[in-house]
């Protein structure tokens, strides 16, 4: 339900935000079982294709953002998922996390297309932080 709620509109995002929800799902994130990490995933997925900049980097300051990262090796099931929703996020701000955290993306990216796991999206994804970090490095 909390997934579909985050598809709706940005005002249903806020509401959220304002209700420390994201904070909760971030304890789901690092506590749970898969099954339910994989259901708080879809819902900052979803998130990501209503937001606002603002309230992305809102749901990257609590550390939404790092987690879905972190656990992109790790939930197989998801990654489709955490691939779309991550692709969302850097579209709507391309420094929504740290320029570290990117060369760690673009790691586990490079591991992924090498074992052929959503080769499509990762490729996407993969392209657009190297775009990224290279005009960091021309400013």
């Amino acid at each position: 339900m909390l997934s579909n709620i985050c598809t709706e509109k940005k005002e249903a995002v806020e509401g959220l935000l304002e209700r420390k929800v994201y904070e909760k799902l971030l304890k789901v994130l690092k506590e749970d079982s898969e099954d339910v990490k994989k259901e708080a995933i879809w819902a900052i997925g979803n998130t990501a294709t209503v937001c606002d900049v603002e309230q992305a980097r809102r749901v990257a300051q609590i550390g939404l953002i790092g987690e879905m990262i972190s656990l992109l090796d790790k939930m197989k099931a998801s990654q489709k998922v955490a691939l779309e929703g991550l692709t969302e996020y850097f579209e709507k701000d391309k420094n929504i996390v740290g320029s570290e955290e990117r060369s760690r993306l673009i790691g586990m990216l490079d591991r992924m297309i090498e074992e052929g796991e959503n080769s499509a999206k990762a490729v996407s994804l993969r392209l657009m932080l190297i775009d990224i970090n290279n005009s960091e490095g021309n400013n």
